[in-house]
This record gives structure tokens, sequence and C-alpha cells, in this order.
């Protein structure tokens, strides 16, 4: 692995990048580089295209890093179809595994007690799963919640789910993106 410094200015997006980013997240992106730094280096192909980072670009330029800021790049020198590959294979949530719930729970408790809210809702970690909300004001009485995202291919199949869920009893509400 070849790792070069590179102008922010000089890093050229790739015009076919599929991934976008929403201002929710671009302000966790915001926050996570803010607290630990330029962490996840941007990787370049050798014509160029930036094929993993443009989201990070758009943070540290965000969280005001000059453009003539000089950052480690990975490099690599690939075929401009095994980059657009790569591109997508880098974001892919189908091979990025999972999270152990059971071990990720007590650890993002330990987090909120070691950093508080504050700092989870910053970083967007509140959002992999809800911790321990209070209950009637009562320190005692807490539950769970969890959350389950199921993407529906019409909006009847999503009205259908929608019925059956509630027809169980269990508590839930539609969303479109």
């Amino acid at each position: 692995m070849e790792i070069k410094r590179f102008k922010i200015k000089d890093l050229i997006p790739a015009p076919y990048n599929p991934r976008t980013i929403s201002d929710s997240a671009l302000s966790g992106l915001r926050a996570s580089i803010k607290r630990f730094g330029y962490v996840d280096p941007i990787i370049r192909n050798s014509n160029g295209h930036i094929i993993g980072g443009h989201q990070r670009i758009k943070a540290l330029l965000a969280e005001g890093y000059d453009p003539d800021t000089e950052i480690e790049v990975v490099l690599v020198d690939i075929p401009e179809i095994e980059e657009k590959a790569l591109n997508i294979a880098l974001n892919n949530p189908a091979i990025q595994g999972d999270f152990d719930y059971l071990k990720l729970e007590p650890l993002l408790l330990e987090l909120r007690e070691g950093l508080g809210d504050l700092v989870l809702e910053e970083l967007k970690l509140d959002s992999l799963i809800p911790i321990e909300k209070e209950k009637d004001a009562s320190p005692q009485m807490n539950e769970l919640e969890f959350r389950i995202i199921v993407d529906c291919d019409s909006e009847q199949q999503q009205g259908e789910l929608l019925l059956k869920f509630e027809d169980e009893g269990i508590k839930c509400r539609a969303l479109i993106s």
C-alpha cells in the first residue's frame, strides 16, 4: 500500500460516485473528525479519481480545513472498471458485517456514562440501537426499545406489513425514503 500526501483541493471526486450524505450524517461525520481527527485516509486511483472518501472530504471542508491542507491518501493503480467496483464495495453494507447487539448495547451504555448523551448524539452512536430510555422518570423503571427496518417493494406491501404487525400488537410506523 502506497501512502502519499495531497492537498485536499487536488483530490478529484469520481464523477460516477453514487454515494450521497444527508445533513444529519454529515453532521455526525464532522463530529467524528472534530473529536478523533483525520484517521481514515482517502483512497485515490492513479487516474486521479477518489475511490473512497468523498464524504470525508466534504466533512473536512465543512469542518474548516483549508483546501490547501495536505492529507495522507492511500494510492492504488487499478483499471477504471475495477475502481468503480471498489468504490461501491467500500460502502456496501452487505459485506461490512453486523453488530453483535449483545456486545454493542453494554458498550454504548458505557460510552454514555463516560462521554455523555451529547457525544453519542453528535457521533450518531445513539442511532445504532436505542439505549435504555427512562420510563416515568423513575431510574429503576427502564425499558429497552429495539428497531428493525424492512425494505418493501411497493407502498401496498408496506401497508400490508404495517397492518400485519399492528394486528400482532407490534408498535410500528411507516417511513418513506
